[in-house]
């Protein structure tokens, strides 16, 4: 069976560029709409592999994940360079779990694990909600920034977990660290 481009993963590359431009000419409220849109096509390249294999790729479904996810992190600096110092420890406690889970990833695997995780589901919905707001409004919202600090601190905590602790790894096939144990 011959692979083939999940249209969806290339438009996420694609609106996360246009997302770029937008956020480089301060247009974030734009910026902030359009996102919308963008996170809905992770939701829909999972319903088009599952529906062909064919357009399964976890890995580039991975990669545009982390493009995305990194090029967030990096509009919500340059918009609001408070971050830097206000929340310096916030951010230096979530890149070093991001950090860890891709050094683990590279040290078990010999890659970038690409889980797809209930609690990165979760997660990415707290994460982009916090965005969203945060584009369109032009302030940061404490308490949706908590949320998404905590969702993610605990996806990141719950991939390390099982990086570490389980010997075979199937990072395409694994939901939770509970799905283990019924292994």
């Amino acid at each position: 069976m011959t692979k083939r481009l999940n249209p969806f993963i290339l438009a996420r590359f694609g609106l996360t560029a246009v997302l770029w431009l937008l956020v480089l000419t301060q247009r974030s409220q734009l910026a902030g709409w359009l996102l919308i849109p963008t996170a809905l096509t992770d939701v829909l390249d999972g319903w088009l592999a599952r529906r062909n294999v064919q357009f399964a790729d976890g890995r580039l479904d991975s990669l545009a994940d982390k493009f995305l996810a990194f090029s967030v992190l990096i509009w919500l600096v340059l918009l609001h360079p408070e971050l830097l110092t206000a929340y310096r420890g916030v951010l230096l406690l979530v890149g070093g779990l991001w950090g860890m889970t891709i050094g683990l990833g590279l040290f078990r695997l010999g890659r970038i694990a690409h889980f797809h995780l209930l609690t990165g589901k979760i997660g990415g919905v707290f994460q982009g909600i916090f965005v969203v707001v945060t584009l369109i409004t032009g302030t940061l919202h404490l308490p949706l920034m908590v949320l998404a600090v905590l969702s993610l601190c605990i996806a990141l905590l719950e991939e390390s977990a099982i990086l570490l602790l389980v010997d075979e790894i199937d990072d395409t096939n694994t939901r939770s660290i509970w799905s283990l144990r019924q292994r």
